[in-house]
């Protein structure tokens, strides 16, 4: 029982630290007009409308958002997986020059594009391109009610682990069925954490990582209904510390 609870508390501090990771690096731009692919450096650019519609929800609430915020948000526009990077681009600056010079570990470079008015910086927002896909309706479930998640891209070479964060900051592992699908009890309204791990012989790395908002609809988003966890954690003590400042707040043993 005591292994069990120190794996289980090890695995959420591993999440956090993964959503703490998540921040807006690099640079890119993206081809205009639509353009499907644009090669620089042999670097495939693609154009997404979910990540243009990111791109405009940052115009709109006029802020670029870091960390969890910004796994939500892009949950909101319909992408669950992380950016690379997020930029504001002086007006009649080559967008599509920029593009090959982002690093963003593929061969594929996702990007999307708020383009402003001819005085007004364009937003461009890019990503790398991910490997393994959530096959799900929407990152905003019901609440109390069970989803069935799937993915596509896994390797059939490599295991995986997938791991739930609830609100009340348990976590948990699910396990594949036959047909390699996820079967998920969502509980009550709030902010769960789906994580995949690719077990690498290296050892476990994040291969996917995105949000289910419970009982919340993307809108909720911009309005700011959601509450999300900001840590200003800098140390293995400092997230000990905020983990059970939250279990605390949430009643909960330590």
């Amino acid at each position: 029982m005591v292994q069990m609870r120190m794996e289980r508390m090890l695995t959420l501090i591993s999440m956090i630290l993964a959503i703490l990771a998540v921040t807006a690096e690099g640079t890119a731009q993206p081809e205009p007009d639509g353009a499907q692919g644009a090669a620089s450096r042999e670097t495939c650019v693609v154009r997404f409308v979910e990540l243009d519609a990111l791109a405009q929800l940052i115009a709109e609430m006029g802020e670029v958002p870091a960390g969890a915020d910004l796994l939500l948000w892009s949950a909101a526009s319909g992408w669950p997986a992380q950016t690379s990077a997020i930029l504001l681009l002086p007006p009649g600056e080559d967008i599509v020059a920029s593009v090959g010079c982002l690093d963003t570990g593929g061969d594929t470079i996702a990007v999307g594009l708020y383009p402003g008015r001819p005085d007004e910086s364009n937003i461009v927002v890019c990503a790398r391109f991910p490997r393994v896909i959530p096959l799900i309706e929407d990152c905003f479930p019901a609440a109390d009610t069970a989803l069935r998640l799937a993915f596509t891209g896994l390797s059939p070479e490599t295991s995986y682990r997938l791991l739930v964060s609830t609100p009340d900051l348990d976590v948990y592992e699910l396990r594949p069925d036959s047909g390699g699908a996820y079967d998920m009890q969502v509980g009550s309204k709030g902010l769960y954490w789906v994580e995949l791990l690719s077990m690498e012989h290296t050892g476990p790395s994040v291969e996917l990582l995105f949000p289910l908002a419970a009982g919340h609809e993307p809108g909720d988003v911009a309005a700011g209904d959601i509450p999300v966890f900001s840590s200003s954690a800098c140390s293995l003590d400092d997230v000990l510390t905020e983990i059970n400042g939250l279990r605390s707040s949430l009643g909960l043993a330590p």
